[in-house]
Parts: C-alpha cells; sequence; structure tokens
C-alpha cells in the first residue's frame, strides 16, 4: 500500500512537470496549397463535337503562403489559378487572390488590410460544407465578390467568443484595382457555440 502512493505521488509530479513544460513556437512561415481537376467523358452525345470527347482537366489551383512576423502580427499571401469551367479550353488565369496583414491587438481584436475576404462570404463558406458540390446562395445569386481590398476590424465581444462582431470598408472591386466613386461597407454580428448552434446578421451596402 505505501508503494501505491509513494508511485502515485511520483507520477503526479511527473505530469505537473510535463505541463509546465513551454508549448514549442509554432513556425513563422507555412506554404500550403490544394490543386484539385477530373477526368470526364462523353461516350454518346447529342452533339457532334462532344460525341467520344473526354479528357482532363485542373479546375483550380491554390498557393498560399502565410507568415507570422510576430505575436500580433501576421501576412497572407494567395494565388489563384482557375480554368472557364466551360469546357472551351485556354490556359488557367493565374491571379491574386489574398494579399493582406493582419495586426491583433487589445486582447482578440483584429485590423485587417488589403485583398481579404468579404464578410458576406467569409463565415457562411466556414461552415457551408458542401462548396465542392456547390456554391453557397450568396455566390450562386452574385450578392456580392468574395474578396474585397480594403480594411476590417473584428473580434469577440465576451470572454468566451460566443459573441463577435467584424465592420468592413473596401473599394468594393472584388481583387481588382479601384476605377470607381463606389465603396463598401459591410457589418456583421455572430452568435456561434461552435460546435452546436450559429447565428450571423449582416448588412451591406455598395
Amino acid at each position: 500500500m505505501l508503494c501505491g502512493v509513494a508511485l502515485f505521488a511520483v507520477s503526479v509530479s511527473q505530469v505537473r512537470a510535463q505541463d509546465a513544460a513551454p508549448a514549442p513556437e509554432p513556425p513563422p512561415y507555412k506554404i500550403s496549397g490544394v490543386v484539385f481537376g477530373d477526368y470526364y467523358a462523353f461516350p454518346q452525345h447529342h452533339l457532334e463535337e462532344w460525341d467520344g470527347q473526354n479528357g482532363l482537366w485542373l479546375r483550380r489551383i491554390y498557393l498560399t503562403y502565410d507568415h507570422t512576423l510576430s505575436r500580433s502580427l501576421s501576412a497572407r499571401l494567395r494565388l489563384e489559378a482557375n480554368s472557364n469551367g466551360k469546357l472551351a479550353g485556354g490556359s488557367l488565369e493565374p491571379y491574386i487572390k489574398d494579399a493582406y496583414l493582419r495586426w491583433t491587438f487589445t486582447g482578440r481584436q483584429r485590423l485587417t488590410a488589403g485583398i481579404q475576404p468579404s464578410l458576406t462570404f467569409e463565415f457562411v463558406e466556414s461552415i457551408w460544407g458542401l462548396r465542392h458540390i456547390e456554391k453557397t446562395p450568396l455566390d450562386l445569386y452574385r450578392l456580392d465578390s468574395s474578396r474585397d481590398t480594403g480594411f476590417t476590424v473584428s473580434g469577440p465581444l465576451n470572454s468566451s467568443g460566443t459573441l463577435a462582431y467584424a465592420a468592413q470598408f473596401g473599394n468594393d472591386s472584388g481583387n481588382n484595382a479601384e476605377t470607381d466613386k463606389r465603396k463598401g461597407y459591410r457589418v456583421s454580428a455572430r452568435y456561434d457555440t461552435n460546435p452546436g448552434f450559429s447565428l450571423e446578421g449582416m448588412f451591406g451596402r455598395s
């Protein structure tokens, strides 16, 4: 019995020593990518030019570089290339999908500047889970662009993070340079128990 108590005390002290060890620092940068495509075939088709045609193609390519400059400052550069999606041939068109700098301040509040996800899509697409099958209704009916160039302030409203806000000001030109007087304004408020229940209200004007 005494041996059992002694062994128990030793194991507890070892766990406490391990818990006290500092967690390793994450790497300062990360390179990631996604490539997807398919093989198509039309054994029979009512149009003669498609009858018996088959082939391989790449639909979309992502190449992402994330860099942690400090505990409060990070950056992302993402390149994307797409096929035209109409079986019309041609080259994949590359462009800059994301290019932003993010500063975390006053706890978990964040300021993001540059080409970044639009508030209209960011949360919805993160929980959609069916993007490989179909776009979200917001994207399908082209209610807004998936990206905008501008500034966003966001963060939690309570310590648990279940309540959050975001406010975005952009040029309303997506990934493109601004060539008009229009601007985009978006604000959102969200309740999210994650996992469990999510509710978001979003207002946008462009």
